[in-house]
Parts: structure tokens; C-alpha cells; sequence
């Protein structure tokens, strides 16, 4: 019985503390601050009323202290997500206000191969990876995220080519040339680069580019 009253005096105990930590933290960095001390402690009752919903009911394995991060946390972006009929509808904030980052502008579609080789060079110069996600055939769309796409297209080896390829679209019409009827176009400029592009239901998307190692890294 002492025992057992132990517990929940114990227990009881630990979760004022939790929500106390959990109502002096208001920002985002604050909470991440303070989820990485209450790891760091091995207080798991606090770190567990920090997660959202969602992240309590994957119910995954707390991280030992010596793989959290070190430092002061800094917001870096603010993401405000709404589910409608159509889709998940996603805006960004950072240093220029709240921006769309995917909903309204994914139900835009391009209907040339001129606007999507425009599209993708807005994506390209705006660090718009979701935009440039959405360019992708559908059977490309599903290997990838966004983020995937990002830590792909900006390593050093490849990120120069992708912007040099922005400016080209940008500076010059490219000569265009059918594969198939109507469904697949090789937009070239001159002997140098040359992009494929293919038409889906949703639009024009980008096939591919040629040659492919400057933009892949790829032998």
C-alpha cells in the first residue's frame, strides 16, 4: 500500500512539474529548449507533454542525452497547415511573411511546356522545392519529398548546374522538338543542355535533363 501510494505521489509530483515546464515554454524555440532539458535529464514525463498529439501516439523511443543537439534552438520558419476538400493547404513564414508553400499553388497546373520550364526556374531561384516536387511525373512524385529534393539539387556538386539552368530558361528561348505527338517535348539550348518534358493530366512536368551528370552527380 506505501508502495503503491509512493507512486502516485511520485507520479503526481512529476506531472506539475510537466505542466509547469510546459506553460513557461510559449515560443517554439523555447519548447524545443525545453524538450532537449527534459531529455537531457531523463525527465520523459515532461518531454512527453511537450509532443504534439500526433507525436505522442507514434509512441517512439525517447533519445539518449548524448544524441541531442547542443546550442540555443533559433526559429528559422513558421508552418501553418489547413486541410480542406482539396488537399493539405500549407503556408511558410520567415523573414519575407507567410507565403504558400503548397495547396492553393499545387492545383495550379502548367498547360505548355513553355510555363513549366518557367515554373521550374521560378522554383529553382526561390529554393521552391515543393513548387519544383509538383513538376515531377506522378511516378516520380511518389520516391520524394520535398526535403529530399533539397538536400539533392543544393550539394555543391550539383546546386551551380541547377542555377545556371535557371538562367538559361530565363535568358533564352529554347528550340523545341516533339518525341511523341503531342505527349513528350526536348526543349534545347543549342548543344549544351536540354530538358525533356512530358504531358500528365495535372500538366506539363519535367522528365528529365540532359546530360544528367552536372545535374546529378551521377557518372
Amino acid at each position: 500500500m506505501k508502495s503503491q501510494l509512493a507512486r502516485i505521489l511520485v507520479g503526481g509530483a512529476l506531472l506539475a512539474l510537466a505542466s509547469c515546464a510546459t506553460t513557461e515554454a510559449t515560443t517554439p524555440a523555447e519548447i524545443a529548449e525545453a524538450q532537449v532539458s527534459a531529455l537531457r535529464a531523463r525527465d520523459h514525463v515532461t518531454a512527453w507533454r511537450l509532443l504534439s498529439e500526433g507525436g505522442r501516439a507514434r509512441n517512439l523511443p525517447m533519445p539518449e542525452p548524448g544524441a541531442l543537439p547542443t546550442g540555443h534552438a533559433r526559429e528559422v520558419e513558421r508552418v501553418a497547415r489547413w486541410a480542406t476538400p482539396e488537399g493539405p493547404l500549407v503556408l511558410v513564414r520567415d523573414g519575407n511573411g507567410w507565403r504558400l508553400r503548397a495547396g492553393v499553388l499545387g492545383l495550379s497546373r502548367a498547360s505548355t511546356p513553355a510555363q513549366a520550364l518557367e515554373t521550374l526556374a521560378r522554383a529553382i531561384d526561390a529554393r521552391d522545392f515543393d513548387l519544383m516536387l509538383s513538376l515531377l511525373p506522378m511516378e516520380e512524385r511518389t520516391r520524394w519529398t520535398a526535403r529530399e529534393l533539397a538536400a539533392a539539387l543544393e550539394s555543391p556538386a550539383v546546386a551551380s548546374a541547377w542555377r545556371a539552368l535557371a538562367a538559361r530558361i530565363r535568358g533564352e528561348a529554347p528550340t523545341l522538338a516533339w518525341l511523341d505527338a503531342g505527349t513528350r517535348v526536348r526543349a534545347a539550348w543549342g548543344a549544351d543542355v536540354a530538358v525533356v518534358l512530358a504531358r500528365e493530366e495535372d500538366g506539363w512536368k519535367i522528365l528529365d535533363v540532359e546530360p544528367r551528370r552536372p545535374y546529378t552527380g551521377a557518372p
